[in-house]
């Protein structure tokens, strides 16, 4: 009985220490731009639930740098991006 007194106190505070998503996703536009400085023109992200994937197809020449390169530009402005 005592514990489950002690957690219902704590409970309020424990709640605050948690507010909104502290993780700083990129933006479909953000993606695009980054796309562009990597060589990709007219991208399109791939939607991935609430975020959004920087998938270049494998149809485009150098795919897989252009794709890594796109990441990497995001990760350097200290943004994320599913994958």
């Amino acid at each position: 009985m005592r514990e489950w007194i002690i957690l219902i106190a704590a409970a309020p505070t424990l709640g605050g220490c948690f507010v909104g998503d502290e993780n700083d996703w990129a933006s479909r536009r953000e993606i695009v731009e980054a796309a562009e400085r990597c060589g990709v023109s007219d991208f399109e992200p791939t939607e991935a639930g609430a975020a959004y994937a920087a998938y270049v197809p494998a149809g485009v020449p150098d795919a897989k740098a252009k794709e890594d390169c796109i990441y990497a530009d995001l990760r350097g402005q200290g943004l994320l991006v599913t994958r």
